[in-house]
């Protein structure tokens, strides 16, 4: 599922529309909203929301897709957007993620994503599937194109100067759906709705090369989204971008870096609750930007190793902080559980010997958990 990556502006007014005659059964709405977000912006956040505020959706989902197969391949890996995408709405309970496509080895077919969720949700939630007026023209060329107004609505949003196609197969259609939003509780699928959304003049491609050519897109994403991009070097001349650019925070105690203490004292102490061994924390701003802090544990087992890791990642969320990722948690020989300013690696006594993590960063200051 890929929408256009731009933002939209608004549609025409005059567009005719269906109306259900009657009161509209009050059922289950969710919206779908799908793109590489490569990186993911402000605008395609404000289209989002706008969406789910002007349809009264139950839910949004921001749905990134693995394999595009109207557009080339994601330069980013799919874990990483999807990282992207789960910072940026991390503080907007209006909007969710949807990964379902980025698990697939194909390419990301709309209409399977449909078929998948209708067989989820039942046949009575409303489906509504948003795509730009640019992407409905071209709807002809889609898998399996035809059944997708079997399985949801069409929420149309239209850039200015584009109108509804007026003959061919994508008129044919078109002609007889269009409603008012209004009428999308009145079935599970089937109408097309054109929607009037604010215009952000923003693009992912944009972004990308704002960055290479070394000048800062801060403010055109989420603070956190356009930190986990420096923290990682996703995109060529991040890292050198973002030491240019001003800080995220100013003040002498920012907010980080009261946040980034609340976790380190939260990663030690769930570390604690469950009996972790050699806890070591290592101070590693001098060495790197990719993070600020690394924590060392180890477990007297496998399945220690995987409590101990397991457990931080639950009293972190607890406390509103979500790992970016966690590897190795399957075997749980070395775990290394990602918070992007901090990281963790639990591992066996014998994995943390031969690796000798401490000595490659000791360098820097270490600090046992009693410090």
């Amino acid at each position: 599922m890929d929408a256009a990556e731009g933002a939209w502006a608004t549609g025409r007014k005059d567009l005719p529309v269906n109306a259900p005659d009657g009161p509209v059964t009050r059922r289950r709405a969710i919206g779908l909203f799908g793109g590489t977000f490569d990186p993911i912006h402000i605008g395609h956040l404000r289209i989002a929301l706008e969406l789910q505020q002007h349809l009264q959706l139950d839910q949004m989902r921001l749905v990134p897709c693995h394999l595009p197969p109207h557009r080339q391949s994601p330069a980013r890996s799919s874990r990483d957007r999807a990282a992207m995408v789960r910072l940026a709405v991390e503080n907007c309970p209006q909007l969710t993620v949807d990964e379902r496509e980025l698990r697939r080895r194909t390419p990301s077919y709309t209409i399977d994503t449909l078929v998948e969720l209708r067989r989820e949700l039942g046949e009575q939630t409303a489906l509504c599937l948003t795509l730009g007026m640019d992407s409905l023209v071209q709807l002809d060329t889609w898998h399996r194109w035809r059944e997708l107004t079997d399985y949801a609505h069409l929420v149309v949003a239209a850039r200015p100067g584009w109108q509804l196609p007026a003959t061919g197969p994508v008129a044919a259609l078109v002609a007889g759906r269009l409603a008012a939003a209004t009428a999308i509780r009145s079935q599970a699928a089937g109408l097309v709705v054109v929607e009037q959304l604010s215009l952000l003049p923003i693009s992912s491609t944009d972004i990308r090369r704002q960055i290479v050519a070394g000048s800062s897109p801060q403010y055109l994403l989420p603070d956190p989204v356009w930190r986990y991009i420096c923290e990682h070097g996703l995109y060529p001349g991040a890292g050198a971008t973002a030491r240019r650019s001003p800080p995220l925070i100013s003040p002498a105690i920012s907010k980080e870096s009261l946040m980034s203490s609340e976790l380190n004292q939260t990663i030690i102490d769930a570390l604690e609750d469950v009996k972790g061994k050699d806890i070591v924390r290592l101070d590693v701003r001098e060495l790197t930007d990719v993070m600020d802090t690394l924590v060392i544990a180890s477990g007297t087992s496998n399945r220690h190793v995987k409590s101990l890791a397991s457990n931080v990642v639950d009293e972190a969320k607890e406390k509103g902080f979500r790992p970016i990722g966690v590897e190795g948690l399957e075997a749980a020989e070395w775990v290394l559980v990602d918070f992007g300013d901090t990281v963790l690696h639990v591992m066996l006594p014998a994995t943390r010997t031969f690796y000798e993590l401490e000595k490659l960063w000791s360098m820097q200051p270490s600090h046992r958990a009693e410090d």
